[in-house]
């Protein structure tokens, strides 16, 4: 008969969700104030979801609801469905989410350094399996102690030629970073529509790519995020 934690790991990748499990490798690469002790004084272990190519997001696509941030809400239906077996099995679980309204949010991309991901000049963090193809969905911190497969090394960006550069239609993207200004006005005014094209150049997890559904609905979600994003700003 399988252990709680063993119907978890298994409906995982069932939604297109992958984790990385958070542990004393992590802890000994993050600041002080995002070790797990920090984030949840009872917390043994965490896991990093993630997911990973466009299983998740096809399957949000399908049942997307007629309600305000319908992916954060699919999101959190599907992280809750999963957690719930292992707090009627007994397990201590606190779930974070990465959702720009959360009140008080965690730096998602300095967890995921902390745990071997690499940085790219998109902005976007890399996978070693999926590249650029993956989006954080939550972390959970747990009361278990899970066995930790750390990424190390990993540094896909040191030897590659760059070809998410040339790539940007309006030069948005260099390697010491992404300029978002120039390449939210392209994108308002039409361009890239289907699809980051630095993204699609990226060589790793190739293999992964969103498909065009899915890419054409991010790039509109990422403007009306940016849009919100502004207009609270102008507010303050």
């Amino acid at each position: 008969m399988k252990t709680a934690w063993e119907e978890f790991f298994a409906r995982l990748a069932g939604l297109g969700l992958d984790a990385l499990v958070l542990g004393p490798g992590y802890d000994a690469r993050a600041p002080a104030e995002l070790r797990l002790s920090s984030l949840a004084s009872f917390a043994r272990s965490g896991l990093l979801l993630l997911s990973g190519g466009a299983a998740f997001f096809e399957a949000f696509l399908r049942e997307r609801r007629n309600e305000p941030d319908p992916l954060d809400n699919f999101t959190r239906r599907s992280v809750e469905a999963l957690v719930e077996p292992l707090r009627r099995a007994g397990a201590r679980v606190d779930v974070r989410y990465p959702f720009w309204n959360e009140k008080s949010p965690l730096p998602f991309q300095a967890i995921a350094r902390a745990a071997g991901l690499a940085p790219s000049p998109l902005g976007l963090d890399l996978h070693p399996d999926f590249g650029p193809w993956m989006a954080y969905r939550a972390l959970l911190l747990v009361d278990a102690i899970l066995e930790e497969d750390p990424i190390v090394g990993f540094e896909p960006c040191a030897s590659c030629e760059a070809p998410c550069i040339p790539a940007c239609p309006v030069s948005a993207v260099e390697r010491r970073g992404w300029d978002a200004a120039r390449c939210f006005d392209h994108r308002l005014a039409g361009g890239c529509a289907d699809g980051c094209e630095s993204r699609l150049s990226c060589p790793v997890g190739a293999g992964h790519r969103y498909p065009l559904p899915v890419l054409r609905y991010f790039q509109a979600s990422g403007l009306a995020c940016a849009g919100i994003l502004e207009n609270s700003e102008s507010d303050a």
